[in-house]
């Protein structure tokens, strides 16, 4: 055993908050939804086409039962460990005064990074065209994009997609994540306002957008984060992503229904750890997690690439 982990001890407290804490802006995991691992080895069961294949099912006397050919096929691979920390001093509990405050506000603070970064990494799987199939993607650019509101068709786009899904997973999507950008034009395109205006808001909300495209959810990718050179950049560019997120997943730890994807979270994380930093007069806050998220069925999918300009 190390100093450092002889040192440090688990707060309860602070845990407690960290397992409960919901994340603002971030929308990642409601196209991957969370689910729990024992272990930090998991194996996640990426789906085919076998559940949508027409087989002979009627039974004549002594004949034999048609089986199945179960195609999945199994992804094997380790959960990231993530861990952050961060020093208070007793200065700062001084002067900010409320010392069980602070703590939680930069446990947050460190949660929030961890999760930025689990955002990250699920966008960049999910706004990759080379991740679909091909049918599962459209680019738009020039006159198509949305903030042409003279030439541009966001419901026939958005229609598209849905019947792509359909056509390859055998189920429309019922989940959509669109950019702060593409967000920004598509609740004043006048085809949408057009859809709407008989409605008691008259404002295209992500609610009322739902509604139109009979999804259950549209989320919006509002979060952002700083280059190398300190430039803010939006984690969810320009795009717009349609996925089947069944509610059995959300539900359940069973991973036998297919799905877009996974985040998969080690049970009981994550946990917060806090030790006296030696030689100074700071206290110091560490998170630590164990999750990963990962792109199960392409099929069950679609990436609209530069919706806007």
């Amino acid at each position: 055993m190390g100093r450092l982990d002889e040192l440090r001890l688990v707060d309860e407290v602070l845990t407690g908050i960290a397992q409960g804490y919901g994340f603002p802006g971030m929308v990642g995991t409601k196209l991957f939804p969370v689910k729990k691992a024992s272990k930090e080895k998991v194996r996640i069961p990426q789906f085919g086409k076998e559940a949508f294949t027409l087989y002979s099912t009627l039974k004549a006397p002594r004949a034999k039962v048609q089986r199945m050919e179960w195609a999945a096929s199994y992804l094997t691979a380790s959960l990231e460990r993530h861990m952050l920390e961060v020093a208070i001093d007793e200065e700062e509990y001084a002067e900010f005064g409320d010392r069980n405050l602070l703590r939680i506000n930069r446990t947050k603070t460190l949660l929030n990074s961890i999760a930025l970064k689990v955002e990250y990494k699920i966008a960049q799987e999910v706004l990759n065209v080379s991740k679909y199939p091909a049918e599962n993607t459209k680019t738009l650019a020039g006159t198509s994009q949305w903030n042409d509101y003279d030439n541009s068709n966001p419901i026939d786009d958005i229609e598209d997609a849905k019947e792509a899904v359909r056509q390859s997973a055998g189920i429309r999507p019922n989940v959509m994540v669109v950019s702060a950008a593409a967000y920004k034009k598509l609740k004043e395109h006048p085809k949408i306002l057009e859809k709407i205006k008989y409605s008691q808001k008259g404002i295209a909300t992500p609610a009322l957008i739902a509604e139109i495209f009979d999804l259950q959810e549209v989320y919006i990718g509002e979060a952002v984060y700083v280059d190398k050179n300190g430039n803010f950049v939006d984690v969810w560019g320009k795009d717009v992503v349609l996925g089947i997120v069944p509610d059995a997943v959300r539900q359940s730890e069973d991973y036998s229904m297919p799905a877009f994807g996974y985040t998969v979270r080690k049970m009981d994380k994550p946990t917060v750890y806090t030790y006296a930093e030696p030689g100074t007069t700071s206290e110091v806050i560490q998170v630590e997690d164990y999750i990963s998220a990962w792109m199960t069925g392409p099929y069950a999918g679609y990436l609209i690439k530069n919706a806007v300009a």
